[in-house]
């Protein structure tokens, strides 16, 4: 199949399209529900259509519940420039029929094998968000602990704790969080990361005390005071428990 083609699903079309990448498939309830009316949403589809094809754009259409006189449409702008109409289908079919409609190719759903692409592309975003493909990216970190929704708000301060750990901060308006990431903590690869957090022993303390984080519930945690101390340590104080020394997180 050209890699520039149209293609377009009916029957149980949910899995299929799945296959594909988000931006590659166009969804006529979709784009209805996005416009507010079906009928908009439906030539939205089309403008939206005829420019994928215009630059040679691979594009799926989930036709589950378009007619003959919707497909034919669609291949009509296929066809005005010059790219492939294929139809992959999910349960019987007229292949005769399909083709009246303009489609030069009439496949079963199974016959495109997707399965290898579509676990292709899983690979790779897992590779990208590991840090496993050798591309630099001072993102990475904040995206695989915290979700790619953070990254606007990250922001590495350019300066470093006493035990040499990066600090950055999380900031909206005039509320922030303060991290601390220390790498090969353990061995060559392995980081951790901590959030500023009150003194466990001392609430007008003027050291700095900071607290293990996992994921971004912890930094809702944090902001919202319901972190319970066990684990933070003040750079002055220690910590509630004997298990860590004043000293030991990370700080300024």
């Amino acid at each position: 199949m050209k890699a520039h083609a149209l293609v377009v699903l009916v029957g149980e079309t949910a899995a299929l399209a799945s296959t594909w990448p988000e931006d590659d498939v166009l969804s006529p309830s979709t784009l209805g529900a996005v416009a507010g009316d079906r009928a908009e949403g439906w030539e939205i589809l089309c403008r939206i259509l005829e420019s994928r094809m215009a630059h040679g754009l691979p594009t799926v259409v989930d036709g589950a519940e378009l007619d003959r006189r919707a497909r034919q449409r669609l291949t009509a702008v296929a066809a005005r420039h010059r790219r492939t109409a294929v139809l992959a289908h999910t349960g019987p079919a007229d292949p005769a029929a399909f083709r009246a409609e303009g489609f030069g190719r009439v496949v079963h759903a199974h016959e495109l094998r997707r399965l290898e692409p579509f676990l292709r592309r899983l690979s790779r975003a897992r590779e990208d968000a590991l840090g496993l493909d050798g591309r630099a990216d001072e993102l990475r970190l904040p995206r695989r602990l915290f979700g790619a929704k953070i990254l606007p708000l990250w922001r590495w301060t350019g300066a470093r704790g006493r035990d040499g750990a990066r600090l950055a901060e999380v900031r909206l308006g005039r509320q922030r969080i303060g991290l601390a990431v220390r790498e090969h903590v353990v061995r060559d690869g392995d980081v951790a990361v901590d959030v500023e957090v009150p003194c466990p022993v001392d609430p007008e303390c003027r050291g700095r005390s900071w607290a293990p984080v996992f994921s971004v519930d912890c930094l809702h945690r944090t902001l919202t005071e319901e972190q319970d101390g066990a684990d933070a340590v003040c750079t002055l104080h220690g910590a509630l428990s004997t298990g860590r020394r004043a000293g030991e997180p990370v700080g300024a």
